[in-house]
């Protein structure tokens, strides 16, 4: 069994609506094997992803998966079952799984829904090498691989800011979706299409941007319109430091 390749549609696709991540497989000489005809398989995969037993597949109802992994069902369809199901037990939030015969006897595409491509990459990976290990009775270091990828999930996971506005646009079923590995959202598509990066949208003004970045300008334009803001001064050594604290002449 071997990954042939691994791909992203970051737009609104003939899947889903959202962004979503293909691994391509090529099940080699577990092509047309059933899960069940893996010897201790589904109790392997239930030991290291409980979750599963609540997972409902095409049945309909919790325990569906569980069912189709007794009866048979063939390691495509596990691998897209545990890549969610890891991806739930690192935090990520992951719904959307589909696996498709890709024309060819053997080889697959899963298809998963992603927020983090990074991250959903790693965990797509670790999904192909648990099922496969688990085909062979092999054990797996999966608490080391999740460990990473929860590290993964800090380093490239959107600012508290940025996925508040995500969240919101999916709660009003706006189109949305990360563009690149930054805080840059896209929201809406075609001619509605608007860009957020953070919490600034494109129809913000680069010299506005600039401007707030330098608070002491900042200051300067808004005391001379007339609006309060507190005294003080921009300091670079002790002895400027100094000769502020004594001008201001209160506690600073």
């Amino acid at each position: 069994m071997k990954v042939v390749e691994i791909r992203t549609i970051d737009g609104p696709n003939v899947y889903i609506h959202k962004p979503v991540m293909i691994m391509r497989v090529d099940l080699e000489e577990f092509t047309d094997r059933d899960s069940y005809e893996f010897p201790g398989l589904p109790e392997r995969l239930l030991c290291d992803c409980p979750g599963l037993y609540d997972h409902y597949c095409a049945m309909g109802r919790p325990g569906g998966f569980v069912e189709r992994l007794y009866g048979g069902t063939y390691l495509g369809h596990v691998i897209e079952h545990v890549t969610l199901e890891l991806l739930t037990q690192i935090g990520t939030k992951a719904n959307f799984g589909k696996t498709r015969n890709a024309g060819v006897q053997g080889v697959y595409d899963i298809v998963i829904e992603y927020e983090s491509e990074a991250v959903a990459r790693f965990i797509l990976q670790t999904a192909f090498e648990l099922v496969h290990a688990a085909a062979l009775g092999l054990s797996y270091p999966l608490s080391e691989r999740l460990e990473s990828a929860r590290s993964l999930a800090g380093q490239t996971e959107l600012g508290p800011s940025t996925h508040a506005l995500m969240q919101a646009a999916i709660a009003r079923n706006i189109p949305v979706r990360r563009i690149g590995h930054a805080s840059l959202l896209q929201l809406g598509t075609g001619k509605y299409r608007k860009y957020v990066e953070a919490t600034i949208t494109h129809n913000t003004s680069a010299i506005a941007v600039d401007i707030a970045s330098d608070k002491a300008l900042t200051k300067d334009i808004l005391y001379t319109a007339g609006i309060k803001v507190p005294d003080g001064g921009v300091a670079s050594t002790v002895d400027e430091v100094r000769s502020l604290f004594f001008r201001l002449d209160k506690p600073v």
